[in-house]
């Protein structure tokens, strides 16, 4: 999460600034920035999640079928891929979401892949 004012620095403070935001917009399609003011910004908090922390899979049907229809928009994948983005490895039950899905026209198996229609 990035939390700050950076608004009045970009298009009022220091040099540089204004000409490069016009690059941008297209005002100025030749201008190159040669320099620039570099400001830190100590009220600037970067968090950053760990890669190992799994979610839980969800309790509610609804919510169990929105996670599983999330990670198949990203593309698709197998079962068991689906169920070790969860913790606990809920196999059983991302299967019966994906027959369920499947049922309801919302997604195929191809070549032990499930993808969303």
């Amino acid at each position: 999460m990035l939390r700050g004012n950076f608004g009045s620095a970009f298009i009022h403070g220091g040099k540089g600034f204004l000409p490069w935001v016009e690059v941008f917009r297209g005002k100025a399609p030749d201008a190159v920035q040669t320099e620039a003011d570099l400001v830190e910004h100590p009220e600037v908090v970067v968090t950053v999640a760990e890669p190992t922390q799994r979610p839980t899979w969800p309790k509610s049907m609804p919510d169990q079928v929105t996670a599983v229809r999330n990670l198949l928009v990203i593309g698709p994948q197998s079962t068991d891929a689906l169920s070790a983005q969860f913790k606990r490895k809920p196999t059983k039950s991302v299967t019966q979401v994906l027959a369920a899905l499947e049922v309801l026209g919302q997604a195929h198996q191809e070549d032990g892949r499930w993808q969303l229609v």
